[in-house]
């Protein structure tokens, strides 16, 4: 009887220690499928831009609004046409803005604003694939009527394959960072939880001669002087981060 007794007591003491070891493995189990690290990382590739956008305006004045737009017009053709005869079939020329506006100026005398003039703007956008022509076709255009190049703009047309392959070199590299850090833990990866990604990209700042934007129309002096651009390179960055499971 006695020994029954303590038979008993054995294996209730028993059980009881298989329940408190399983409670807690449980527990770990647990807090080890919560637990995440995030790693983040970053890849960059600079690539020679393909394709330049140039924008020139061509502006004419006159006390008349019609002779103003007239004369305006004379001017953008024959400045269009010039460009023309530069261009692949794959290279654009056209208007992206024209406006027509009264000019005043202030009377000391009358102490008022007088009329001056009528000015007529128009904003031609030139689009190029062959960049080291760019210096070539605003000599043209400026010869050929334009006042001012507004804007000088170079890109890379499609960057859809180059963020590809960074992302995926950026997220590799991300992995590799995590799983470094937790075997010196002696943890690892257990899946995937959240993706988080960006690929952007820096245009650079064209370099031109100091009389590039002040250019007047032609007949002018610096319309003499050769245009020198220099188109840098476009830096492509793609950034991941990835939150992983861990135990």
């Amino acid at each position: 009887m006695k020994m029954s007794n303590k038979i008993l007591i054995a294996l209730f003491v028993f059980l009881v220690a298989i329940g408190t070891l399983g409670i807690n493995y449980k527990t770990f189990a647990n807090s080890a499928e919560n637990g995440k690290i995030s790693s983040t990382a970053k890849e960059e590739k600079s690539i020679a831009p393909d394709t330049v956008y140039v924008t020139f305006s061509v502006i004419t004045n006159d006390k008349n609004s019609e002779t103003a737009v007239s004369l305006n017009n004379k001017k953008t053709t024959q400045m269009i046409n010039a460009l023309k005869k530069s261009l692949t079939p794959d290279e654009t020329v056209k208007t992206s803005a024209y406006s027509l506006n009264p000019n005043y100026e202030y009377n000391n005398i009358t102490k008022k604003n007088m009329f001056k003039d009528y000015e007529v703007k128009n904003n031609v956008n030139l689009k190029l694939k062959d960049i080291n022509k760019v210096g070539k076709l605003i000599d043209i255009a400026v010869k050929n009527g334009a006042n001012n190049v507004d804007n000088l703009v170079f890109t890379l047309e499609n960057t859809d394959a180059v963020c590809n392959q960074l992302t995926a070199q950026a997220a590799q590299k991300a992995r590799k960072n995590a799983e470094a850090l937790l075997n010196s833990l002696g943890m690892k990866i257990v899946n995937v939880a959240n993706i988080s990604y960006n690929c952007s990209n820096l245009v650079p700042r064209a370099v031109y001669a100091d009389n590039f934007m002040s250019m007047k129309a032609a007949g002018s002096e610096a319309d003499s002087t050769p245009v020198t651009i220099e188109a840098g390179e476009i830096k492509i960055t793609a950034t991941v981060t990835i939150t992983f499971n861990i135990k």
